[in-house]
């Protein structure tokens, strides 16, 4: 059986399925520990996640945030590109949305400030091989501010991203976004780029526009930016 309940809390019991990878989310669900650090409970919730909120998850996985995210009323978005992926989130997000009115939608795409697809070695947070490096698999970018008019996407109010170190490339092509609608973001930062974590790009970025932002959490560190 490799099919594991996780508990949200307040005795909602959400079932994932296929936790079979040696990915660190995985292997706490089958240990039975919490999937979630501490501070991640603090951040991703009220205020800060209100009711009604449209929430992007780029780099969802198999869905743990989104729903975390659905629970407390927001309407979430979820993106994950890898093909190893994307069928368990879909999977699980089939399971969730039977179970609540407050559906995900999914999308098996990644972000970035380039459209093309591409048959590239993509880290996904499953598959190393023996020589660790990452697995080829065929992924699709869009550029966010693009998709969202192309598809009728609603405004975020507020964007997760966890997306091994292609988090520069996607804020860039959601610069439109960021400036005309001020979502608040919260981007996984420790990833190392030309030797630096990509937290010095982001602040900087952010800051150039007007954005409150600071980096924290160093054992995830990640980079939080909003406007007031």
């Amino acid at each position: 059986m490799n099919d594991y309940y996780v508990d949200y809390g307040q005795g909602i019991k959400v079932l994932f399925h296929d936790v079979t990878t040696n990915s660190g989310i995985d292997m706490a669900m089958r240990c039975g520990f919490d999937i979630f650090p501490p501070e991640e409970k603090l951040i991703f919730a009220p205020p800060f996640i209100r009711k009604d909120d449209i929430v992007y998850d780029i780099g969802a996985y198999t869905l743990t945030h989104s729903v975390l995210f659905a629970l407390y009323g927001a309407k979430v978005f979820a993106f994950e590109p890898s093909p190893f992926n994307y069928p368990r989130l879909v999977k699980n997000a089939n399971w969730f949305n039977a179970h609540s009115q407050n559906a995900i939608k999914c999308f098996d795409i990644a972000f970035h400030e380039k459209e093309y697809d591409v048959t590239t070695q993509f880290k996904d947070c499953n598959n190393t091989l023996p020589d660790n490096n990452d697995v080829v698999q065929f992924i699709k970018y869009k550029v966010l501010d693009k998709f969202m008019a192309d598809n009728n996407l609603p405004v975020p109010d507020f964007i997760k991203m966890d997306i091994e170190g292609a988090e520069i490339e996607a804020v860039r092509g959601s610069i439109n976004t960021i400036k005309k609608f001020k979502p608040a973001f919260a981007i996984a930062s420790y990833h190392i780029i030309k030797n630096k974590t990509t937290s010095v790009f982001l602040e900087d970025f952010f800051s150039r526009i007007g954005y409150n932002v600071k980096s924290d959490f160093s054992k995830h560190l990640t980079t939080y930016a909003w406007k007031n």
